[in-house]
């Protein structure tokens, strides 16, 4: 699809791949950006430059984990823009569980509803209001959904869920007119002491690469703006390895 345009929103737009998302709609063409994030002055500083990218930017104080702040939100998009075209989603990055013995059931539901129940929530959303006109909606989850992590097995489960989820989101296209993809990057720059961070933020996964294996968010913005530009890719799961 083209981005001319278009209206997007995207959650999670604070953090450093959110951002650079924005960014890149905007450059693309959209005419609309909504950024959807709980960091308030993060949120200050990526509109300004989704303005200076040439579109207008609609920044909304969202807590993405929550699903009733985040259907309010798209509801007053939707309503005010009469239309979404793209939602790109990133969930909002949290400390896993850790080891399964010790993780709490209470904590592995929080891990669930942020990483899983708030991302699906989201795509639903976007369905409901793209049926009928058509649009995309692309996913991000770390490459620990194809490759999980045996130090934390529920993060794994909740990110491989994402990756299942899209690919049962294939026929959309055809029933709904609407494509959803899933993009798994690889781990974001090491720490000077070569831990792996995930690129959404500053949380420690505890993985550790070689210094010279490092995530280029240019490489994974432009697997993200492919995959809405390209309307023959639905139900796809697209990796962003380190280099």
């Amino acid at each position: 699809m083209g981005f001319v345009g278009a209206v997007s929103i995207v959650t999670g737009a604070a953090t450093e791949v959110g951002a650079a998302v924005a960014v890149a709609l905007a450059e693309a063409g959209a005419a609309v950006v909504a950024l959807f994030d709980n960091d308030a002055e993060g949120l200050v500083a990526v509109a300004a430059a989704v303005r200076a990218a040439g579109a207008r930017a609609v920044p909304r104080l969202v807590d993405t984990a929550d699903t009733v702040d985040v259907a309010h939100a798209f509801a007053e998009v939707s309503a005010a823009e009469g239309r979404v075209d793209v939602v790109c989603n990133h969930p909002t990055p949290i400390p896993g569980a850790g080891g399964l013995a010790d993780a709490s059931l209470a904590r592995v539901g929080h891990v669930i509803d942020a990483q899983v129940t708030a991302l699906l929530e989201a795509t639903r959303l976007a369905l409901s209001i793209m049926e009928g006109r058509g649009g995309v909606v692309v996913n991000t989850v770390t490459a620990d959904s194809l490759d999980p992590l045996p130090s934390d097995p529920v993060h794994a489960a909740a990110k491989a869920a994402v990756v299942s989820f899209t690919r049962a989101c294939a026929p959309l296209s055809g029933s709904h007119g609407v494509r959803v993809n899933v993009v798994c990057p690889g781990l974001a720059d090491p720490d000077r002491s070569g831990v792996a961070v995930h690129p959404a933020g500053a949380v420690r996964v505890g993985r550790r690469l070689p210094l010279a294996a490092r995530l280029h968010v240019e490489d994974l913005v432009a697997a993200i703006v492919a995959l809405v530009r390209d309307d023959r890719r639905f139900g796809e799961v697209v990796t962003v390895p380190n280099r």
